[in-house]
């Protein structure tokens, strides 16, 4: 059961489905409700978030064994090897692209077709450069969170001409996708990026722990601010 246990762990089984719905939710801005295509679209999306997760944790494995509080991640504590966590990443790539040959099964691969692939394949290209080098770049939280808006892209392009429904929802997926990473997961890490020489928008800006208290400073709350003002 450990072992059941570590792997879930590293999966994100439990927190899966917020990251999943992203490609149903594109399909249903065009009109798609067949739940057997809804149903393959969310398994696209869970293999997505997987690899993701999975290639982060690989990367940062170094790194998180200098925080405490990290020490129980399946990668750092040695429940899981690396090996295994690579090996799984590259199983997620591949059946994400054996289910998206599923999805359109007897269908023609029209222009659409072909923007949502190159959708996918974006969303993933970007996501590995920021899982792989994020911590070195300031302001990578924009490569992840333009990712994951094309992964919601990939849901409506699948299907057929995407409606301004679908641009909006793509803007908002963007933009919550870029506050919750760059400001809330900013402010969440604050206490031990800076060791683990973390680059970001966050310690950039001078947020930072002073004993039990966070200091965040003007231009840094501005910037979170300024995203919120700009879904409404």
């Amino acid at each position: 059961m450990g072992k059941v246990a570590a792997y879930a762990k590293l999966l994100r089984i439990p927190g899966l489905g917020g990251l999943a719905i992203p490609p149903v939710i594109g399909a249903l801005t065009v009109g798609v409700l067949d739940i057997n295509i809804l149903v393959i679209l969310f398994i696209i999306g869970s293999l997505s978030a997987i690899y993701g997760f999975i290639l982060n944790d690989y990367a940062d494995v170094e790194l998180d064994k200098l925080v405490k509080e990290l020490q129980k991640k399946p990668l750092v504590s040695g429940e899981v090897s690396r090996r295994n966590a690579l090996a799984i990443s590259v199983f997620c790539i591949m059946f994400t692209f054996i289910f998206v040959f599923l999805l359109w099964r007897g269908m023609y691969l029209d222009d659409y077709k072909f923007a949502a692939v190159l959708s996918i394949v974006l969303a993933g290209v970007l996501g590995s450069i920021y899982n792989i080098f994020g911590k070195k770049i300031v302001g990578s939280d924009f490569l992840v969170a333009i990712a994951m808006a094309f992964v919601f892209l990939f849901g409506a392009l699948a299907f057929g001409k995407p409606t301004m429904l679908t641009w909006v929802i793509f803007i908002l997926t963007f933009n919550q996708t870029i506050h919750m990473n760059a400001v809330e997961g900013g402010i969440k890490d604050s206490d031990h990026d800076y060791k683990m020489g973390v680059k970001n928008i966050a310690l950039v800006s001078g947020v930072k722990v002073s004993g039990n208290k966070i200091l965040i400073p003007t231009s840094f709350k501005v910037f979170g601010m300024g995203i919120r003002f700009f879904k409404l």
